[in-house]
């Protein structure tokens, strides 16, 4: 997100920087929970996909759409959130956020339609924001002793929650209703939704409150085209038309974007500190950490489940690849606090 010159919080509104409070602690767990909830959004529904090709009477192909949308939704849905909390207030936007989170996941619970399901699954991917979000709201509302710690533990919860969530939908789609899943994405919201509203306070916002729409236009196109292209690229064919013309009209629109948004005042993305080194090298480097971090959960998944007959599988069961997962959850939890003394001692850098 764009930074903003926020006035510092009165002593009422935040606990004393030299001796923090246990509010303190209740607005991170209240922040993670949100967190947690939101990375678990992107992948309870994996493991039961067959099942709800069955159960919504639908193809393979479309029901890997259940995952597109949230994903196309999340891709679109961080940026743009992220400038309207720079203009609206990080706590009402991150509200709007579980907001999406807990509406998307009732709709689901509640139906076993197809066209309606895809709909809540893509009102969720709202809920790609409450990461950045919440790190954002902890960094102005917390002590700044705290703040290192806090946003390490919210950071992980990214990773957690794709570890977690394997496990916990294996178990529930081998022994209950899939829809469980979805009632629980919708609690967690619910939940976090309440203890942020009641326990954090709304800091300053920005004066400028300037909406960038054809940044939005163009961004949203741009992404609309890319992310199918590259998530369905497979089934429908690197070389077919339909995934070259996607790939054309994204190019085309981020491109336009690139040079619309050097010409804005108030613009969606910040083109001229996208082009700083260290900020530039720090989103580069965050890509392909973000990719080899689902990868290996995706990757795990798949080869644990794999049968024996394709010559490196082992055959096992839902359950079991998500198990074989919960060890890097648990060690993601454990070592935030770590990551975040090593940020304080010798900075994000050497960590």
């Amino acid at each position: 997100m764009t930074g903003t010159s926020l006035d510092p919080l009165s002593p009422h509104d935040q606990d004393s920087p030299a001796r923090p409070g246990p509010g303190t602690n209740l607005k991170i767990i209240a922040v993670g929970l949100g967190a947690l909830a939101a990375a678990l959004a992107q992948t309870l529904i994996i493991p039961v996909l067959p099942t709800l090709t069955t159960d919504l009477h639908t193809t393979t192909g479309n029901a890997q759409w259940l995952l597109t949308s949230t994903l196309l939704v999340a891709a679109v849905s961080v940026p743009v959130l992220g400038r309207l909390a720079d203009m609206f207030g990080r706590r009402l936007v991150l509200l709007i956020s579980l907001g999406g989170l807990a509406v998307g996941s009732a709709i689901d619970a509640l139906t076993s339609d197809f066209g309606v399901m895809l709909i809540g699954r893509a009102v969720a991917g709202l809920s790609a924001a409450a990461i950045p979000l919440g790190i954002s709201l902890l960094a102005i509302v917390l002590p700044e002793q705290r703040r290192g710690s806090a946003t390490a533990l919210v950071s992980a919860m990214l990773g957690i929650g794709s570890a977690l969530g394997l496990p916990l939908a294996g178990l529930i789609g081998d022994n209950a209703d899939y829809h469980i899943l979805y009632w629980i994405g919708a609690g967690g919201a619910v939940i976090s939704g309440v203890l942020i509203f009641a326990l954090v306070s709304e800091p300053p916002a920005s004066h400028e409150r300037r909406i960038d729409w054809a940044g939005i236009v163009l961004l949203t196109t741009g992404l609309a085209c890319l992310v199918p292209a590259i998530s369905q690229g497979s089934t429908w064919g690197w070389s077919s038309a339909r995934v070259i013309s996607l790939f054309a009209v994204a190019v085309v629109a981020l491109a336009a974007l690139t040079a619309a948004e050097s010409r804005v005042s108030n613009p969606l993305i910040d083109m001229s500190a996208l082009r700083r080194p260290a900020i530039a090298l720090t989103n580069i480097a965050a890509m392909f950490v973000g990719f080899a971090l689902f990868a290996s959960f995706t990757g795990t998944s798949s080869y644990v489940q794999a049968p024996a007959a394709t010559g490196y599988g082992f055959g096992s069961s839902v359950l079991t690849a998500g198990l074989c997962l919960l060890p890097s959850g648990v060690l993601m939890l454990l070592l935030a606090p770590v990551a975040a003394r090593i940020i304080n001692n010798w900075g994000p850098r050497a960590s």
